[in-house]
């Protein structure tokens, strides 16, 4: 009879333990799906260090769980490809956000930004190379005296609305600065040319019909003084038969006889853009400034002129200075 009893005691503290366990764990198990619930949750509102303290609650409830693990690792992994991303290093933020999207298992809005942050940081690596590549041939355009060329390369990262975007913060800030290096030392007419080049300049003429500061020879033959003479009456009265106001040298006249060019108002507006946008005063003006530094009339080109000679130049991938003196 006592064995009996005894038997009966034993089931019911069985009974009793066995409910208090399982109730346990029931607890703990809601408690853990809970957690993980949370840090998904926290993760659809990028708040990601809210989303870490969830799935470590989670390994709390259930120590060395493989899903919260994944869950913790992968969240981490993201945190810190946000910031690499937030401090411009891209090469390790790619590292971070690669592992994110390789992860098994894990939380697919963390997969589907990382692909969208890699994306970005393709398109921002590719214009970072794009924007060096063209300061840096502004930056030896500048070396060589070449400002206008150097102000004219600049554009293109200047006038790019993608680079005024935080990402090229640092290069576009360079590439202001050297633009306005270049209009300093244009408004301050310290333009220098090529070395090699100075010799090339056109020189003051010692011709007394061009230089009237120069007196006439002298011994000159009887017959050369008639021809001159003879000349000038010509030329005087071609003059007064243009106007009889006005007079012009000769070197002016000689630009206007043999100027063959256009103007603003003899072209369509798409001829009226430098690299396909609209010409400034400020590019005209430092245009003007380095072919007249070449030793080119810059007074007889009109403004339009001065455009297709910067458009011809970029065409050509030369400097303004050498095709001014090619084709002027």
């Amino acid at each position: 009879m006592k064995k009996w009893i005894w038997l009966v005691v034993a089931i019911i503290v069985g009974l009793a333990v066995g409910g208090y366990s399982y109730a346990r764990h029931a607890e703990n198990q809601k408690l853990y799906e809970d957690a993980i619930e949370q840090g998904n949750l926290q993760i659809s509102n990028k708040k990601y260090t809210a989303a870490e303290t969830e799935f470590m609650n989670a390994l709390k409830k259930k120590p060395g769980d493989k899903r919260a693990n994944v869950l913790l690792k992968q969240t981490q992994e993201y945190a810190a490809g946000d910031s690499s991303f937030a401090a411009r290093q891209y090469p390790d933020a790619k590292t971070s956000y690669t592992q994110v999207t390789n992860t098994k298992g894990g939380n697919q809005q963390l997969v589907d930004r990382a692909k969208d942050q890699l994306s970005l940081i393709k398109k921002i690596q590719t214009n970072l190379a794009k924007y060096t590549k063209v300061y840096n041939k502004a930056l030896q355009q500048q070396k060589a005296g070449q400002y206008v060329d150097s102000n004219i390369t600049l554009n293109e990262i200047l006038t790019d609305k993608n680079a005024s975007q935080s990402y090229y913060k640092t290069i576009f800030n360079k590439a202001k600065k050297l633009r306005d290096s270049n209009n300093s030392a244009i408004e301050n007419n310290s333009i220098p040319t090529d070395p090699n080049e100075a010799d090339n300049f056109e020189q003051p003429s010692n011709d007394p019909v061009d230089n009237p500061n120069v007196a006439a020879n002298s011994t000159s033959s009887s017959s050369a003084s008639s021809d001159t003479a003879s000349t000038s009456e010509s030329k005087d009265s071609a003059v007064s038969s243009s106007s009889s106001s006005a007079s012009l040298t000769s070197s002016e006249k000689k630009a206007a006889d043999n100027y063959k060019g256009s103007n603003e108002y003899t072209v369509p507006d798409s001829k009226k853009k430098i690299n396909g946008k609209d010409a400034t005063a400020m590019q005209i003006k430092e245009a003007r400034a380095t072919i007249k530094a070449a030793g080119v009339d810059e007074g007889a080109l009109s403004d339009q002129d001065i455009i297709d000679a910067i458009n011809g130049a970029l065409k050509k991938n030369e400097s303004l200075a050498q095709y001014a003196k090619e084709n002027f």
